[in-house]
């Protein structure tokens, strides 16, 4: 199926399709591109153009270096940089159909949105 959304983090990268995937290498500086491990995290597509980054220290509680925002089929996902992602409007907030997206962070005297609109 199509790819929908290439985002690193600092330890690796979140690819989407049909669902989410976290790819993280398997040896530590290898330059080998089959090396990589590919991990399913979450059982939903990513909208494309949605997906943005932002620094963990802003996240929540905060996280330890850069985390991926985008928006999904589920609702607004953010995935750390261990691969574990969150549905932030799980059970708040049916999403929409949508095709495609634009995402932006914003930060306003450090209060931090993820500002998205889907077409």
């Amino acid at each position: 199926s199509d790819i929908t959304m290439l985002r690193p983090v600092d330890d690796g990268i979140y690819v989407a399709d049909d669902i989410t995937w976290f790819l993280v290498e398997k040896r530590a500086f290898s330059d080998d591109p089959t090396e990589l491990r590919k991990d399913p995290v979450l059982e939903a597509d990513a909208i494309p153009f949605t997906d943005v980054n932002m620094e963990g220290e802003y996240f929540g509680e905060g996280e330890e270096g850069m985390v991926a925002i985008w928006s999904s089929s589920v609702g607004i996902c953010a995935g750390n940089n261990k691969g574990q992602v969150k549905i932030l409007t799980k059970d708040k907030y049916i999403m929409p159909f949508a095709g495609s997206g634009a995402a932006v962070i914003r930060n306003v005297n450090g209060q931090v949105h993820y500002l998205a609109t889907l077409q």
